[in-house]
């Protein structure tokens, strides 16, 4: 709820407000006709490249503006993203989402906890979806940061395309060993610029994934994103200088370099024409019921 108020964007499920009951404790959210992402990949099984192209650009849009506002998501996954009427993408649900101030253990600190917190808040306390949860995670060192949800993004763009999760398993250390040590299974049919946005998008070393900048510049977006003056990192800066060895002020110019990217783009071809971006059966059905008021109630 803390973090709910505070957030305005077009790609953040907008809070309009709350009030409680003698037994309950009512919030009041907008209205998303299309239901969630999950149900549209359910039903399409998969999405054409166009519309990977706009959806994958509103993901990127409201991710990157929480990362402004110093908020890892730390649970991207498609149950988690809702389609109004006009197929705008929308993050909801920040149970899992952490201040940046809260992982470097400031905020504990100041309201005088103790270190026991600030390892809970860091780098021993996980919590996350396993499936689109980044490789780094999984090791005690590893912490939550903009590269951990940049994989995150990178496994729902892959599911987007293909119907599945990039990494899947019977059990979790199988999934685990899967997601750490393997390639992604590769893709076929898409387009050159989407082979290579994803592959950088799953690169398992965070040290290497794809930067903001290098992202929101990416040519598979019909337009670049705005870019935004990013906050530091205090938990990952400490990762990549106790752990990995790195300067955190270098990497952190590496990342804010705007020199030319060219995407890696051998061995593909473009394919055909994709379909024209389409309104899901999903969001027709719930636009009926919205004018019927005939709304579907969840517990």
């Amino acid at each position: 709820m803390r973090i709910f108020h505070n957030l305005k964007n077009r790609h953040i499920l907008k809070f309009y407000n709350w009030y409680e009951t003698r037994n309950h404790l009512w919030i009041i959210f907008e209205y998303c006709a299309g239901g969630d992402l999950l149900q549209l990949i359910e039903q399409d099984k998969k999405l054409p490249e166009s519309t990977l192209q706009k959806f994958g650009r509103d993901l990127t849009q409201g991710l990157y503006y929480l990362h402004f506002n110093g908020i890892i998501y730390c649970d991207l996954k498609p149950s988690n993203v809702l389609l109004n009427e006009y197929s705008t993408l929308k993050l909801c649900d920040f149970g899992l989402a952490r201040k940046l101030s809260d992982l470097s253990g400031k905020s504990s600190a100041a309201n005088g906890g103790g270190a026991d917190n600030t390892e809970e808040n860091g780098s021993k306390r996980k919590n996350g979806t396993p499936y689109y949860m980044a490789p780094e995670l999984f090791n005690d060192e590893g912490v939550y940061s903009f590269q951990s949800d940049i994989w995150a993004l990178g496994c729902v763009m892959y599911e987007m395309y293909t119907g599945l999760p990039p990494f899947k398993a019977s059990g979790l250390q199988q999934l685990i060993t899967e997601i750490q040590t393997r390639p992604f299974e590769p893709i076929t049919g898409c387009s050159a610029l989407f082979s290579d946005l994803l592959g950088r998008l799953l690169e398992k070393d965070p040290v290497k994934r794809i930067s903001w900048e290098h992202l929101r510049k990416h040519p598979f977006w019909s337009k670049e994103v705005n870019g935004r003056k990013l906050p530091r990192q205090p938990a990952f800066d400490e990762y990549l200088r106790k752990h990995r060895n790195v300067d955190p002020d270098s990497f952190a110019e590496q990342q804010d370099s705007e020199g030319y990217f060219i995407p890696n783009l051998a061995h593909f071809k473009q394919p055909g024409r994709a379909d024209a971006l389409r309104l899901s059966q999903q969001v027709k059905r719930n636009m009926m019921k919205k004018t019927e008021g005939n709304y579907a109630v969840t517990a």
